[in-house]
Order: C-alpha cells, then structure tokens, then sequence
C-alpha cells in the first residue's frame, strides 16, 4: 500500500487544557474517518457546545486519556512543540499517514475563554481533518496508530513511554496530485507512546 501524507498545520491553541481536549478529539476524528476503528465503536459526545466523536472502546478511551493527561501535563510546562498522529499499517509497520497538530498554548486558565470562541476553534480542528481525509485514498489494510509528542530535549519520560524518531512517510517527498503536502521537521526529541488497531477476522 503507498502510504500518503497529510496536511501539516491542523493548529491547536488555548490553554493546555483546552489544547488538550482539541487533540483527543482530533485524535478521535481521524481514527473514526480513516476506518482505523469500526464506525460502531464511536459515538457522539457534547463538548465545547457541538456534538464529537469519541470512542466508546474502553482501550481506546484509557490509552487517549492517559496520554492526553500526559500532554497536558507537558503543556503547562511549557514542553509541547507538536503532537502528531501516525497511522501505521498493522501487517507490517509502514507509516502510511503523519496528521500533524501544531501547538501554541497561552498561559493561564481557559476558565474566562468564551464558550462561542472555543466552539468555533474545535469547528476548525474538524473541518481541517474532514478536508484532508476527502483528498484522501482509502486505507487498504488494517492499521494502528502511534503518537508522538514533540517536547524540549529535557523533558522527563514517562516509564511506559519510549524515544521515537519523526516516524517520516517512506518516500514522503514524493506526493502525489491526489495527496497532501506533509512538512515535516527535524531535531528535537520525540516521545512516543502506541496502542495497537483493531485486529479483523
């Protein structure tokens, strides 16, 4: 299967709780979209005043909100650069797509935020992942999904967390018309953390 890249600069901003919960969600529309997960093991949840995605498998659910805890953990701290989704084929580990979610957190609480602002941010979010998976070719195979924290090189790992590289699209400069353009950047350190897809009958 060719693998294929993504869109870079889905941009996630607010307070490291509201960044947070964005890519939980993020994370759960593009896993509910690509048919990582059957579309019966999602349902939709009322947040930041819309109805969402999320996912009703139990591994699924404690595996994003471990690592969305995590994250903003980091995001208060001030560690967080970018946080990446990779979806990798299961059969035989090739990274098929990178959804690239750049992080800019303000400091404080999100308490006073306006609810109308919120919404309209996490309508963004939606709207750019739904606009990339229409220019996307179906995944052909059964996939997993990894994430990648992008942190300061000083960042303390977690123990059930392993250092990981970009995890880069083989071939990823060459993109065809029918894909989208990946930006992919170096340096820094990656953190990662996996949870296995779906196994099929």
């Amino acid at each position: 299967m060719a693998a294929t890249a993504v869109r870079a600069g889905i941009s996630l901003s607010g307070s490291a709780k509201v960044i947070s919960e964005f890519f939980y969600y993020g994370v759960n529309n593009v896993l509910y979209q690509r048919g990582v997960y059957p579309p019966e093991t999602f349902a939709h949840e009322s947040r930041f005043g819309m109805s969402l995605l999320g996912s009703t498998d139990t591994a699924v659910q404690k595996y994003l909100s471990n690592i969305t805890s995590q994250i903003q953990e980091w995001l208060e701290a001030g560690l967080v650069r970018r946080l990446v989704l990779i979806l990798v084929d299961s059969s035989n580990g090739e990274v098929l797509e990178r959804w690239q979610f750049d992080v800019t957190c303000t400091t404080g609480s999100s308490q006073g935020r306006d609810e109308c602002v919120v919404k309209k941010e996490m309508q963004a979010v939606i709207r750019q992942i739904t606009a990339a998976v229409t220019m996307l070719p179906l995944l052909e195979s059964p996939c997993s999904f990894d994430l990648l924290v992008y942190t300061d090189a000083s960042t303390a790992m977690p123990p059930s967390w392993e250092n990981s590289g970009p995890q880069s699209i083989a071939g990823g400069g060459e993109v065809d018309k029918s894909s989208m353009l990946l930006l992919e950047f170096g340096g820094g350190r990656f953190l990662k953390s996996a949870l296995i897809g779906p196994t099929t009958a």
